[in-house]
């Protein structure tokens, strides 16, 4: 069992599981946590596979995990998909792995370290339903520019 919240939230602990057993991690000042990949495979040139961690989380109500990529990884011709864990899944963490490689496999060896999660607070939003002539109207800076339209005029 670890704290990774302020001193004040001391009731809400995150239970991290490796191999059934509980780990303390060692990531200080890191803001991610790394998972160790469970078995040896190999992921084909276009390949996208699921990859099967050591390891289960338990998040109390309020707050999510994500998963990343290890900053290197992307050198390695390899795409981790983004994925939400939700508070209430206690099941095998997981990872979404593309390659990029057009040739080579790219082999996965047991304890590899592909990925990494960041614990993060819910912040709930309230939602309106209006109707489509009122939203329409609203007006903001950016309005319907897109894709790379920041600061164009």
């Amino acid at each position: 069992v670890f704290n990774v919240f302020r001193e004040s939230d001391k009731e809400k602990k995150v239970l991290l599981l490796v191999d059934d057993e509980f780990i303390v991690p060692n990531y200080t000042s890191d803001a991610g946590i790394d998972l160790f990949c469970r078995d040896n495979d190999t992921i084909h040139p276009f390949e996208t596979k699921i990859i099967k961690t050591k390891h289960r989380i338990f998040l109390p109500f309020g707050y999510y995990a994500t998963v990343h990529p290890r900053s290197s990884i992307a050198l390695q011709g390899i795409t981790i998909h983004s994925t939400i864990i939700d508070a209430g899944y206690t099941g095998d963490i997981f990872i979404i792995a593309t390659s990029n490689r057009p040739i080579h496999e790219f082999k996965i060896i047991s304890n590899d370290r592909l990925a990494q999660i960041v614990i993060r607070q819910v912040i709930k939003s309230e939602i309106n339903s209006i109707p489509n002539n009122e939203f329409n109207s609203l007006k903001s800076f950016r309005g319907k520019r897109c894709l790379g339209s920041t600061n164009k005029q």
